[in-house]
Formats: C-alpha cells, structure tokens, sequence
C-alpha cells in the first residue's frame, strides 16, 4: 500500500509516527485513545499556526461521536488556549448503501448534540478521523450551514482514502468547496 502525506506531515514527523501507531492493528485501546488525542493536539496547533489567525474568532466545531472523545477532543484543548468563542456539535450518524447498490452511499443523523451559535462564525471546523468518500461530512456539513452561516469551513481529517477530497468538492457548489 503506497501512503501520500501532505505537507502538514512532512514538516512534523511526530505525525507521521502517531498514524503509524494507530496503523497498528494490536494498539491497546488505551493507547489509541492516547495517540488519538495527541494527533488532534498536533491538528489543532496546524490549524492555529497555518489557518487562522491570532485575532479574536468565532469558532465552532463538529464531529461525528467516535471521533469526539479523543481527535476532536485534542483539537479542541488546543484551540482553547487561544480562543474563548468555540461552539461543538456531535453527530451519530448511521452510513449504509440503500437498496443494496455500493456505488450509492448516505449517512442519515440518527442524533444530534448541538450547542447554541451565533449565526455567523468565521470558522466551522468539521473534523473526522478518516474520509473515505463525502457522505458523513456532507451529511453533517449541510445540516451545520442551513442553522449557522460560516465565513470559512475547514475538513480536518488525518487520513483520507484517494479520492476522498474531490469527492467531497464535488458535493457542494464552488462558493462552498472553497
């Protein structure tokens, strides 16, 4: 299997070392939730040192339930020590192919947890662990954007399947995918 690694990872070698760890298919639980937090730890100085900016924002945050204990969790430590202003949702989502046709994928919300906003943020931040195709994050993504009107949206995921990102661009209008 041939891995890409964009240049997040390349600047930052603990990265690369905590995908490994996690790649790792005897991990002890405890240790991936460990590693997991860390690597959202990283992702959120990435976003703090690469994306925004050091004056005051609006940011809110959401992920899917399985990322939010440990990835989303690190993210959201960090961006606490520099902003004050961070709203979070939680979506359960339930992904399945309709019908039986593979090619066709949705991803209902069977539950939602959601914080109040205001309705203009500059920073919607969607975090997922792995993106393998557009469906959970278009799911959550568009749910998030008819209640909130963000100025900027960030897809933060350590891992993406080939693909995956032009998949998802594909989705949603150029104004959007920006």
């Amino acid at each position: 299997m041939t891995r890409q690694t964009s240049n997040f990872v390349n600047n930052d070698r603990t990265i690369l070392t905590y995908l490994e760890i996690l790649a790792n298919k005897s991990i002890e639980p405890e240790r991936y939730r460990e590693v997991m937090e860390q690597l959202g730890n990283k992702l959120g100085q990435i976003i703090l040192n690469r994306v925004i900016d050091s004056s005051p924002h609006s940011l809110y945050l959401a992920s899917t339930v399985e990322d939010a204990d440990f990835l989303a969790k690190g993210i959201i430590l960090q961006l606490e020590n520099h902003f004050s202003n961070i709203g979070y949702a939680c979506f359960w989502n339930k992904r399945f192919s309709p019908f039986g046709i593979s090619d066709l994928k949705v991803a209902p919300i069977l539950k939602k947890y959601q914080e109040p906003s205001p309705s203009n943020i500059d920073y919607l931040i969607i975090v997922k662990s792995i993106i393998s195709g557009a469906c959970v994050v278009k799911t959550n993504l568009v749910n998030l954007i008819q209640k909130i009107n963000p100025n900027k949206i960030l897809i933060v995921a350590p891992v993406m399947y080939i693909n995956a990102e032009e998949k998802l661009k594909i989705e949603f209008e150029p104004k959007i995918s920006k």
